[in-house]
């Protein structure tokens, strides 16, 4: 089972919500946006441009679980982006809050901490 499947089981089996996230910090997931660096690698220190939503005050990182969903939600137009391992990307976004795979029928909000507790108990 991908991530993209596992996610969608999740919605339906609430004994899967703990694998998934485990899963998220272990695999790459997508963001939109670009690096400021020189090249393509997302080192520690590096600075990145990052896409984001407004709802209803709140502002969210759009984070995409494959890079089929990405193109779903981008609809044919262009768009930098970042594919890095699930750890290393929400722990950049740690202080954010982030919504998993929107435009899609299975969809999931993260607030910042619960994006921090995730990546606390995927650690231990």
């Amino acid at each position: 089972m991908n991530l993209e499947e596992l996610f969608k089981e999740a919605f339906k089996n609430e004994n899967l919500q703990s694998r998934f996230y485990y899963e998220i910090l272990q695999n790459d997931i997508y963001i939109l946006g670009e690096v400021e660096s020189n090249g393509d690698v997302l080192e520690e220190g590096s600075e990145i441009k990052l896409v984001s939503l407004k709802n209803e005050g709140e502002v969210y990182i759009p984070v995409f679980l494959s890079a089929e969903s990405m193109d779903i939600f981008l609809d044919g137009n262009e768009q930098e982006y970042i594919k890095a391992k699930g750890e290393d990307l929400l722990e950049t976004l740690k202080q954010s809050n982030i919504v998993i795979n929107p435009g899609q029928k299975d969809t999931m909000v993260l607030y910042a901490d619960e994006v921090q507790l995730i990546l606390s108990q995927g650690k231990n």
